[in-house]
Protein backbone atom coordinates (compact mmCIF):
# COMPACT_ATOMS: atom_id res chain seq x y z
CA UNK A 1 0.00 0.00 0.00
CA UNK A 2 3.07 2.34 1.08
CA UNK A 3 4.78 1.66 -1.72
CA UNK A 4 2.06 2.49 -4.28
CA UNK A 5 0.94 5.41 -2.52
CA UNK A 6 4.39 6.97 -2.45
CA UNK A 7 4.81 5.74 -6.58
CA UNK A 8 1.74 7.82 -6.87
CA UNK A 9 2.80 10.99 -4.75
CA UNK A 10 6.09 11.14 -7.34
CA UNK A 11 3.97 12.71 -10.13
CA UNK A 12 4.63 15.64 -8.16
CA UNK A 13 7.23 17.45 -9.09
CA UNK A 14 8.05 19.05 -5.50
CA UNK A 15 7.50 15.56 -4.13
CA UNK A 16 9.74 13.43 -6.65
CA UNK A 17 12.56 15.70 -5.76
CA UNK A 18 12.97 15.95 -1.84
CA UNK A 19 11.96 12.69 -1.57
CA UNK A 20 14.72 10.03 -0.21
CA UNK A 21 12.92 6.68 1.29
CA UNK A 22 10.75 5.08 3.55
CA UNK A 23 12.66 4.50 7.23
CA UNK A 24 10.70 1.25 9.26
CA UNK A 25 10.44 2.69 13.19
CA UNK A 26 9.32 1.89 16.37
CA UNK A 27 8.58 -0.80 18.34
CA UNK A 28 7.13 -3.26 15.33
CA UNK A 29 10.63 -2.95 13.75
CA UNK A 30 12.82 -2.97 16.69
CA UNK A 31 11.43 -6.53 17.64
CA UNK A 32 10.54 -4.58 21.00
CA UNK A 33 6.60 -4.94 20.05
CA UNK A 34 4.12 -6.46 22.75
CA UNK A 35 1.32 -8.28 21.71
CA UNK A 36 0.01 -8.14 17.69
CA UNK A 37 1.70 -5.40 15.68
CA UNK A 38 -1.22 -3.80 14.39
CA UNK A 39 0.59 0.06 14.81
CA UNK A 40 3.71 1.16 12.79
CA UNK A 41 5.54 4.47 12.83
CA UNK A 42 7.05 5.06 9.44
CA UNK A 43 8.92 8.05 8.55
CA UNK A 44 9.34 9.32 5.18
CA UNK A 45 12.52 10.76 4.80
CA UNK A 46 13.59 14.13 2.91
CA UNK A 47 16.47 16.27 1.64
CA UNK A 48 16.29 19.22 0.67
CA UNK A 49 17.54 20.67 -2.91
CA UNK A 50 20.38 23.00 -1.40
CA UNK A 51 23.90 23.30 -0.25
CA UNK A 52 23.87 21.45 3.15
CA UNK A 53 27.31 22.83 3.75
CA UNK A 54 25.76 26.25 4.05
CA UNK A 55 22.97 24.86 6.09
CA UNK A 56 22.89 25.76 9.57
CA UNK A 57 21.10 23.22 12.19
CA UNK A 58 20.94 25.38 15.84
CA UNK A 59 20.54 23.38 18.76
CA UNK A 60 18.04 24.99 20.82
CA UNK A 61 19.46 26.50 24.32
CA UNK A 62 15.83 26.89 26.03
CA UNK A 63 14.07 23.60 25.03
CA UNK A 64 16.68 20.46 25.00
CA UNK A 65 15.95 17.91 22.02
CA UNK A 66 14.85 21.08 19.71
CA UNK A 67 16.82 22.73 16.82
CA UNK A 68 15.95 25.24 14.00
CA UNK A 69 17.01 24.38 10.07
CA UNK A 70 18.42 27.27 8.59
CA UNK A 71 18.94 27.30 5.04
CA UNK A 72 21.07 29.11 2.92
CA UNK A 73 20.63 29.29 -1.20
CA UNK A 74 17.80 26.96 -2.42
CA UNK A 75 19.03 25.26 -5.34
CA UNK A 76 16.96 25.57 -9.33
CA UNK A 77 18.91 22.50 -10.37
CA UNK A 78 15.46 20.89 -9.09
CA UNK A 79 13.43 23.13 -11.29
CA UNK A 80 11.49 26.41 -11.15
CA UNK A 81 8.62 24.97 -9.28
CA UNK A 82 11.00 23.00 -6.92
CA UNK A 83 12.57 25.90 -6.07
CA UNK A 84 9.26 28.02 -5.62
CA UNK A 85 7.88 25.63 -2.72
CA UNK A 86 10.85 25.01 -0.57
CA UNK A 87 11.33 28.43 -0.34
CA UNK A 88 7.82 29.13 0.54
CA UNK A 89 8.55 26.77 3.47
CA UNK A 90 10.70 29.03 5.52
CA UNK A 91 10.30 32.69 6.68
CA UNK A 92 11.84 35.99 6.36
CA UNK A 93 14.94 34.95 8.46
CA UNK A 94 14.95 31.64 6.03
CA UNK A 95 14.15 29.25 9.35
CA UNK A 96 12.40 26.27 8.20
CA UNK A 97 8.67 25.94 9.39
CA UNK A 98 7.73 22.39 10.02
CA UNK A 99 4.02 23.69 9.58
CA UNK A 100 4.28 24.13 5.93
CA UNK A 101 5.78 20.99 5.25
CA UNK A 102 3.16 18.93 7.29
CA UNK A 103 0.68 21.18 5.08
CA UNK A 104 2.18 20.96 2.00
CA UNK A 105 2.80 16.50 2.67
CA UNK A 106 -0.76 16.61 3.86
CA UNK A 107 -2.27 18.20 0.71
CA UNK A 108 0.03 15.53 -1.33
CA UNK A 109 -1.74 12.47 0.56
CA UNK A 110 -4.72 13.49 0.69
CA UNK A 111 -4.88 13.89 -3.25
CA UNK A 112 -3.41 10.58 -4.05
CA UNK A 113 -5.33 8.41 -1.29
CA UNK A 114 -8.71 7.60 -3.48
CA UNK A 115 -6.13 6.28 -6.49
CA UNK A 116 -5.15 3.87 -3.75
CA UNK A 117 -7.23 0.05 -4.38
CA UNK A 118 -6.76 -3.38 -3.55
CA UNK A 119 -8.91 -6.14 -3.38
CA UNK A 120 -8.20 -6.66 0.73
CA UNK A 121 -8.53 -2.75 1.53
CA UNK A 122 -11.69 -2.13 2.75
CA UNK A 123 -11.13 1.51 4.03
CA UNK A 124 -8.21 3.92 4.25
CA UNK A 125 -8.78 7.17 6.19
CA UNK A 126 -6.15 9.89 7.22
CA UNK A 127 -6.23 11.99 10.30
CA UNK A 128 -3.47 14.31 11.84
CA UNK A 129 -1.86 13.09 15.29
CA UNK A 130 1.16 15.59 15.95
CA UNK A 131 3.86 15.78 13.75
CA UNK A 132 2.50 12.13 12.16
CA UNK A 133 0.11 11.86 9.14
CA UNK A 134 -2.12 8.95 10.46
CA UNK A 135 -3.75 6.06 8.05
CA UNK A 136 -6.16 4.22 9.58
CA UNK A 137 -6.77 1.08 7.47
CA UNK A 138 -9.50 -1.60 7.24
CA UNK A 139 -8.73 -4.63 5.62
CA UNK A 140 -11.25 -7.32 4.37
CA UNK A 141 -10.41 -9.64 7.01
CA UNK A 142 -11.84 -7.51 9.84
CA UNK A 143 -8.47 -6.31 10.87
CA UNK A 144 -7.51 -2.18 11.65
CA UNK A 145 -4.14 -1.52 11.02
CA UNK A 146 -2.80 1.84 12.01
CA UNK A 147 0.27 3.33 10.35
CA UNK A 148 1.98 7.07 11.41
CA UNK A 149 4.12 8.49 8.60
CA UNK A 150 6.00 11.08 9.74
CA UNK A 151 8.35 13.48 7.66
CA UNK A 152 11.66 14.32 8.52
CA UNK A 153 14.51 15.81 7.14
CA UNK A 154 17.48 13.93 7.30
CA UNK A 155 21.03 15.07 7.72
CA UNK A 156 24.74 13.72 7.85
CA UNK A 157 27.14 13.67 10.63
CA UNK A 158 28.73 16.74 9.15
CA UNK A 159 25.36 18.91 10.29
CA UNK A 160 25.41 17.66 13.91
CA UNK A 161 25.31 20.77 16.31
CA UNK A 162 28.42 21.21 18.05
CA UNK A 163 26.59 20.24 21.72
CA UNK A 164 25.34 17.36 20.29
CA UNK A 165 28.50 16.03 19.02
CA UNK A 166 30.18 16.80 22.28
CA UNK A 167 27.42 14.73 23.54
CA UNK A 168 28.60 11.51 21.38
CA UNK A 169 31.96 11.69 22.93
CA UNK A 170 31.19 8.56 24.61
CA UNK A 171 30.40 6.51 21.72
CA UNK A 172 32.48 4.38 19.25
CA UNK A 173 34.01 6.94 17.01
CA UNK A 174 33.29 5.11 13.21
CA UNK A 175 29.08 5.87 14.68
CA UNK A 176 29.74 9.33 15.34
CA UNK A 177 31.55 9.61 11.66
CA UNK A 178 28.88 7.76 9.94
CA UNK A 179 25.17 7.60 11.08
CA UNK A 180 22.73 10.01 9.29
CA UNK A 181 20.15 11.79 11.53
CA UNK A 182 16.78 13.76 11.56
CA UNK A 183 14.55 16.36 12.93
CA UNK A 184 10.38 15.59 12.88
CA UNK A 185 8.12 18.28 12.92
CA UNK A 186 6.76 18.01 16.41
CA UNK A 187 7.20 21.20 18.41
CA UNK A 188 7.77 21.61 22.38
CA UNK A 189 4.60 21.11 24.42
CA UNK A 190 5.97 24.26 26.60
CA UNK A 191 7.18 27.82 25.13
CA UNK A 192 7.09 30.00 27.52
CA UNK A 193 10.77 30.55 27.91
CA UNK A 194 11.28 30.55 24.30
CA UNK A 195 11.74 34.18 23.57
CA UNK A 196 12.99 33.91 20.05
CA UNK A 197 9.87 32.22 18.48
CA UNK A 198 8.04 33.30 15.81
CA UNK A 199 4.85 35.30 16.39
CA UNK A 200 1.98 33.44 14.29
CA UNK A 201 -1.57 33.25 15.33
CA UNK A 202 -0.85 30.27 17.14
CA UNK A 203 1.66 31.24 19.26
CA UNK A 204 3.51 28.09 18.39
CA UNK A 205 7.44 27.87 17.59
CA UNK A 206 6.91 26.90 14.08
CA UNK A 207 10.90 27.28 13.95
CA UNK A 208 11.81 24.68 16.12
CA UNK A 209 11.98 20.89 15.42
CA UNK A 210 12.28 17.34 17.41
CA UNK A 211 15.64 16.31 17.08
CA UNK A 212 16.01 12.16 16.38
CA UNK A 213 19.14 9.72 16.56
CA UNK A 214 17.42 6.61 15.77
CA UNK A 215 20.23 5.16 13.85
CA UNK A 216 22.38 5.97 17.15
CA UNK A 217 20.00 4.27 19.56
CA UNK A 218 19.63 1.47 17.18
CA UNK A 219 23.68 0.91 17.37
CA UNK A 220 23.75 1.38 20.75
CA UNK A 221 21.71 -1.21 21.34
CA UNK A 222 22.62 -3.89 18.55
CA UNK A 223 24.22 -7.09 20.17
CA UNK A 224 22.93 -6.36 23.48
CA UNK A 225 21.07 -9.58 23.49
CA UNK A 226 19.59 -9.52 27.03
CA UNK A 227 18.05 -5.62 26.98
CA UNK A 228 15.55 -5.99 24.46
CA UNK A 229 13.65 -8.99 26.40
CA UNK A 230 13.79 -7.11 29.50
CA UNK A 231 12.35 -4.30 28.15
CA UNK A 232 9.58 -6.29 26.72
CA UNK A 233 8.95 -7.26 30.12
CA UNK A 234 8.82 -4.37 31.55
CA UNK A 235 6.28 -3.27 28.70
CA UNK A 236 3.94 -6.09 29.67
CA UNK A 237 4.26 -5.33 33.20
CA UNK A 238 3.31 -1.38 32.36
CA UNK A 239 0.53 -2.76 30.54
CA UNK A 240 -0.86 -5.08 33.20
CA UNK A 241 -0.85 -2.35 35.64
CA UNK A 242 -2.41 0.16 33.51
CA UNK A 243 0.19 2.94 33.25
CA UNK A 244 -0.95 4.47 29.91
CA UNK A 245 1.33 7.15 30.93
CA UNK A 246 4.60 5.48 30.67
CA UNK A 247 5.35 5.41 27.11
CA UNK A 248 7.71 2.58 25.22
CA UNK A 249 9.98 5.68 24.16
CA UNK A 250 10.38 6.63 27.83
CA UNK A 251 11.20 3.16 28.76
CA UNK A 252 13.99 2.54 25.93
CA UNK A 253 15.68 5.71 27.01
CA UNK A 254 16.56 4.79 30.07
CA UNK A 255 17.87 1.64 28.87
CA UNK A 256 20.04 3.49 26.97
CA UNK A 257 21.01 5.77 29.76
CA UNK A 258 21.37 2.37 31.38
CA UNK A 259 24.64 0.83 28.67
CA UNK A 260 26.25 4.13 30.10
CA UNK A 261 26.02 3.26 33.20
CA UNK A 262 26.60 -0.24 33.54
CA UNK A 263 28.50 -0.65 30.07
CA UNK A 264 27.84 -3.29 27.17
CA UNK A 265 29.28 -6.77 28.53
CA UNK A 266 26.54 -6.50 31.71
CA UNK A 267 23.91 -6.69 28.72
CA UNK A 268 25.57 -8.75 27.33
CA UNK A 269 26.44 -11.23 29.42
CA UNK A 270 23.56 -11.31 32.33
CA UNK A 271 20.80 -13.89 32.49
CA UNK A 272 17.37 -12.66 31.62
CA UNK A 273 16.29 -13.24 35.62
CA UNK A 274 18.89 -11.32 36.99
CA UNK A 275 18.34 -8.33 34.42
CA UNK A 276 14.75 -8.66 35.41
CA UNK A 277 15.31 -8.22 39.31
CA UNK A 278 18.04 -5.54 38.30
CA UNK A 279 15.46 -2.97 36.59
CA UNK A 280 13.10 -3.83 39.30
CA UNK A 281 15.46 -1.95 41.99
CA UNK A 282 15.04 1.71 42.42
CA UNK A 283 16.86 2.58 39.28
CA UNK A 284 13.92 2.04 37.45
CA UNK A 285 11.60 3.24 39.96
CA UNK A 286 11.28 6.83 38.01
CA UNK A 287 9.42 4.58 34.75
CA UNK A 288 6.70 4.50 37.47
Amino acid sequence: VLDHMVSAMKEDEVFKAVYAQLCFQGSSYEKLRVGSPDEFDINLELRLPVNYAELKVEASQTIPGFARIKLGAVTGKKGEQVQKTVEDWIDVSRYLLRGKILNWLQSRVDKVLPKIRFEFLQEIKRARNGPAITLKIKVTDGRELCVDLVPCLVFDGENLPARILKRLDGLPYEIAQYLTWSVVPKGPKEIADCKQCVDDENGSCEREWRMSFYEYEKSLMNGLDGMKPTIKLLKVIRDRWGRTNVSSYYIKTVFLWEIYEKGNEFWRKKDRGYLFIYVSSDSFSLLY
